[in-house]
């Protein structure tokens, strides 16, 4: 199983950020790291609108 894993949160949305109320697409091995720590859903939503920068301009 290599693709993309969703994470969607099926309890009581009324106290959830809106960022946690949007469905995030995250590797296997990011999904199990999710879940590992305890990670801000800020930071997710944070590296999801870096990643284009990245991906235009690599770093060196």
């Amino acid at each position: 199983m290599n693709g993309p894993v969703n994470i969607i949160y099926s309890g009581d949305e009324t106290h959830l950020p809106a960022v946690a109320m949007e469905e995030v697409n995250l590797s296997l091995h990011g999904a199990n790291r999710f879940l590992e720590r305890d990670i801000p859903l800020e930071a997710v939503e944070g590296v999801r609108h870096l990643l284009p920068l990245l991906n235009e301009k690599p770093l060196k």
